[in-house]
């Protein structure tokens, strides 16, 4: 296993995908791909959100999903690239079906942080910030989902994003495989600065959403 450049309590980090497979390991909360983005991938992205294009969304096993993309105005880059992403974390879980939206966000769906109600997401930010969560000793959870963002989080060191083109892992709610429970983490403001981000999102299916 490749070794991490700073340790993050319950999370795996590496610069290669196949090192995240610990990550149903019961003292990984979190996983985190540290995948700079290609020029080539840079500019497919800008040119993805210039083109006015909004989103794609799919429910169903991995199996299906290739119809459904070659159905859809992508490019062969992002069909590939969606696709990829897709059967990996299919395989994490199982070959369970999938919940998948890639798309433009343009508003702050969660300006708390919170935890979600399901088993594990991916999340990869193509454009724009990435998702920001909480090492699980830096929360007061005596605070979580009834305080502020500053209650919640007793140590603001503790606090950590994903880079652009990162692909991160978090456990929820319903995942039994943490010793750190689900984590706390909530979308990057973008709202206010009148920004864009082009966000890959993937959750088993059945799975409560939020962006």
């Amino acid at each position: 296993m490749h070794q991490e450049t700073l340790s993050i309590t319950g999370c795996i980090r590496s610069e290669h995908r196949g090192d995240l497979g610990v990550i149903h390991q019961p003292e990984y909360q979190a996983g985190l791909w540290e995948r700079p983005l290609s020029f080539s991938a840079q500019s497919e992205a800008e040119r993805l959100l210039d083109s006015g294009w909004e989103s794609f969304r799919f429910s169903g096993s991995v199996d299906e999903l290739s119809e459904k993309l070659e159905a859809t105005e992508l490019s062969e880059f992002w069909k590939t690239e969606v696709k990829d992403q897709a059967e990996w974390f299919a395989e994490l879980m199982g070959d369970l079906p999938i919940r998948l939206f890639f798309g433009k966000v343009e508003k702050d769906m969660c300006r708390r942080f919170h935890t979600d109600i399901n088993t594990l997401r991916l999340l990869c930010t193509y454009i724009g910030p990435g998702t920001l969560w909480v090492s699980p000793e830096a929360i007061d959870h005596s605070q979580v989902a009834k305080g502020s963002n500053e209650e919640m989080v007793k140590d603001q060191q503790g606090i950590h994003q994903a880079g652009t083109g990162d692909i991160l892992l978090i456990k929820g709610a319903l995942n039994e495989e943490s010793i750190h429970g689900a984590v706390l983490h909530r979308s990057p403001p973008v709202q206010e600065k009148g920004e864009s981000r082009l966000l890959l999102r993937i959750d088993t299916g059945g799975a409560f959403n939020f962006l």
